[in-house]
Formats: C-alpha cells, structure tokens, sequence
C-alpha cells in the first residue's frame, strides 16, 4: 500500500488516501515530454513515468521496473480552485508477484476540465 509522502509544492496532480497525500507529479527537466508521478511505496519514493494514457476520464498509466500503477473508474467532481478539479477514482497497483487496489481522491489541474482551467483563482 502507498504511504504519506512530503508536500513540497503545488503539484499538477495530487492524489490522497484517507486523507494523506499519496502521489504527486514530478517534472524532470531533462524531459519535457515525459508525465511523471512521485509515491512512496513500502518506506521508499519511487518515480514512475505515464506509458499509456486512454482518455484521461478512463485510464492513466505509469510504470518504472518495480511498479505499475493504473488509475481507473475517475470521476471528475466540482472545481477546487487554481485552476483544479477534484477528482475520485480507483488506483490498481501491481508488482510481478502482487496486486492492490485503493480508492482514492484528490485533485487535478494537468486533466482539469477547461471551465475550472479558466476558472483558475476565481
């Protein structure tokens, strides 16, 4: 299971379960075309890249050696301000010899509905 990571920042992308922030994005600036996403998995951050993407309301994808983290059945809720959007969904996390699978909330200004986008602070 996914444990509290440190907040360091406004990230694009913020995901909690119950309550504790489990993942944020990360930007490498050594590449500007990747979507990265940081967690904390059994006691050590991890780094993990989208492979896939199937619709940003149906499916995200991000993966390293270890890990493959899906995020599904995302519902887009009200907009929360700056430009995000809260967000609901299910987080899939498998490794080569298991599998878990959490709810989880947050919010959302990468995949944020262009009405909250142009909301922003408003």
């Amino acid at each position: 299971m996914p444990q509290e990571i440190d907040y360091d920042g406004k990230p694009e992308l913020e995901y909690t379960f119950n309550n504790k922030i489990i993942a944020l994005d990360y930007f490498n600036e050594n590449d500007n075309n990747g979507s990265y996403i940081r967690m904390k998995l059994q006691g050590k951050e991890v780094y993990l890249k989208m492979d896939k993407q199937k619709t940003s309301k149906t499916k995200r994808i991000f993966s390293n050696e270890q890990y493959t983290l899906t995020f599904f059945e995302i519902i887009y809720g009200a907009c929360a301000g700056e430009g995000a959007q809260y967000i609901n969904g299910k987080l899939l996390i498998q490794t080569k010899l298991e599998q878990n699978t959490i709810n989880f909330k947050g919010s959302d200004t990468y995949y944020s509905s262009k009405k909250c986008q142009e909301t922003g602070n408003g």
